[in-house]
């Protein structure tokens, strides 16, 4: 059995009440990452009692030596990801370590990475032999259920920490989602960031899906809520209440190599693939808001992720990503034919794509082999020759 600090017990039962996920399963993360020691920096940067990488950090708005705002930050982390992998506490772990495209690419299981596997093998030992039996208290009438739907270990009477100064958030626009209550997520908890830790681990992608909130994770506004997120058409790339932009042109969109120069389209799979000389500005297809940006999306090149504003495709998501340096930060507005990118000198070249609300590619490969052109990749082929630019297959 393992004792805990008081102060951590109460960091721990507020992110747990808050966020609604498992006491002892941010516990026994937060021992097998730091052991409890908010000063640990590990050989690949990764600091703090939860082990966040800067520039994860940055994203979160929060010191990552601050116990109070990283074991918080750790909550709203491992709640959105529960609730991705329909509450599978391995799945959920195995993406905080390793990264969710390490998870994607094992076929949706736990990686065969060793030290990933012993990671979720130890941490579920630690909470079924009750190693933090001060967080395990059972049966209490008022408990938080959990994303898998099992009854929460948080007591109704759990201490929680005053909030602090409200921060500014990130807005996105569109409009409020109803059924969201006081404690909503803020609007930019759908967001995501990548992070690349653990110093183990050689040569994988690590790309931990994390949300990103607009400012410092300990002080959420009651009244803030999540983007909506609809249902888009996977074969069109288009919102619910928008008819097909084929039937309506592109008014008002732009080319994203308007002011590029040596534009070479490549293969179209997830998205479409081009290369343009090193430097070239890399333009907004449309009005909109940059919605999340994810440094470490591919082989440590980011993503851009922008939410649609106008026209045809408003409420749509589109991203620009790979070989890149995004000229814009989560929360800016923009015009289209902007430059919100500059073109790198990268061997991957550059990958563009309809998006979800949360970062992630609106078709993946799934069981498809890499390369593979899906029909998000597709659709966004079509968007792109609406635009005067001949996206599709290497030829």
């Amino acid at each position: 059995m393992a004792e805990i600090a008081p102060r951590y017990k109460t960091d721990i039962l507020t992110a747990a009440a808050k966020y609604g996920v498992d006491p002892a399963l941010l516990a026994a993360q937060i021992g097998r990452e730091s052991g409890f020691n908010p000063n640990a920096v590990s050989p690949a940067g990764a600091k703090g009692i939860s082990q966040f990488m800067p520039g994860t950090a940055k994203g979160f708005g929060i010191d990552p030596m601050n116990p109070d705002q990283s074991i918080n930050a750790q909550g709203l982390m491992m709640s959105r990801l529960l609730k991705s992998y329909g509450g599978n506490k391995a799945l959920a772990l195995a993406a905080y370590n390793a990264g969710a495209g390490a998870v994607a690419a094992a076929g949706g299981k736990v990686p065969q990475i060793a030290e990933t596997q012993n990671y979720v093998k130890n941490i579920l030992a630690d909470i079924a032999q009750g190693k933090y039996p001060g967080l395990v208290a059972a049966g209490k009438t008022g408990q938080l259920p959990l994303p898998d739907g099992t009854p929460s270990t948080v007591p109704a009477s759990a201490p929680v920490r005053p909030p602090q100064a409200p921060v500014a958030l990130a807005k996105v626009p569109g409009p409020t989602p109803g059924g969201l209550t006081a404690g909503s997520f803020l609007t930019a908890a759908l967001q995501t960031l990548g992070q690349q830790r653990n110093s183990s681990v050689q040569g994988v992608e690590q790309q931990s899906m994390l949300p990103l909130p607009g400012g410092a994770v300990s002080t959420v506004p009651v009244n803030a809520v999540a983007p909506p997120t609809g249902v888009v058409n996977p074969t069109t790339g288009v919102p619910p209440g928008n008819s097909s932009p084929a039937s309506k042109g592109t008014p008002g969109y732009v080319s994203p190599f308007s002011q590029a120069s040596g534009l070479r389209m490549e293969r179209t799979d997830q998205g479409v693939d081009a290369v343009v000389t090193p430097g070239s500005k890399i333009t907004a297809m449309t009005d909109g808001v940059v919605a999340g940006i994810i440094p470490n999306w591919y082989k440590g090149q980011p993503m851009v992720y922008t939410k649609v504003t106008s026209g045809p495709r408003k409420g749509q998501y589109i991203y620009y990503s790979e070989g890149i340096t995004p000229n814009v930060k989560v929360g800016d507005t923009f015009k289209a034919g902007q430059p919100i990118a500059t073109a790198t000198n990268q061997p991957t070249g550059m990958e563009f794509g309809f998006a979800k609300a949360d970062g992630s590619v609106l078709t993946p490969y799934g069981k498809s082999p890499d390369g593979t052109a899906t029909p998000g990749g597709k659709a966004f082929a079509q968007f792109l020759n609406q635009l005067r630019t001949k996206g599709g297959p290497r030829g």
